[in-house]
């Protein structure tokens, strides 16, 4: 079952499938129409402008992301295809490009050992510039007295 997204996003595909021309429409498989009209948000109501490119239109992202399949799989020529499948290769090529220098693990690695090198080089310093004692801890005797009369209600 498709998400809440998906379901308006399928209501809006239908409405301006309802509102294209014919010949254009049996072009989409019936199983493909057929797989939107049972996913489709029964709870949406669209209201698009008609009159309007597609491309004028207030539609949902996911709406555009499944007018792009259809169109790419069903109404455009090959030559067409070809230019969009290539296109949204460079584009996920330069994604994942971004991904890589955003999450690179040498850089991440790179940055700790900074990190690591600054914190040896300032414990270095404190140890060599200070004396460090230890001071014993006194505990005072209301507090004694206190952790007895508890330490005889928890038993």
């Amino acid at each position: 079952m498709f998400s809440n997204e998906y379901g308006e996003a399928a209501v809006e595909v239908l409405d301006i499938l309802d509102n294209t021309n014919k010949a254009d429409v049996d072009k989409i498989p019936k199983n493909f129409i057929k797989f939107l009209v049972d996913n489709a948000s029964e709870d949406y109501k669209v209201n698009l402008d008609h009159s309007k490119l597609i491309s004028e239109m207030n539609l949902k992202e996911k709406t555009k992301e499944i007018l792009g399949v259809i169109y790419i799989n069903w109404w455009c020529d090959k030559k067409d295809k070809e230019n969009y499948t290539k296109q949204i290769k460079e584009l996920e090529i330069k994604r994942q490009e971004e991904i890589r220098e955003k999450y690179n693990p040498n850089k991440i690695f790179e940055n700790k050992n900074k990190i690591q090198e600054y914190t040896n080089e300032t414990k270095v310093d404190t140890v060599q510039n200070k004396t460090v004692t230890m001071v014993e801890y006194k505990e005072n005797i209301l507090k004694k007295i206190w952790n007895k009369i508890l330490s005889f209600f928890n038993k």
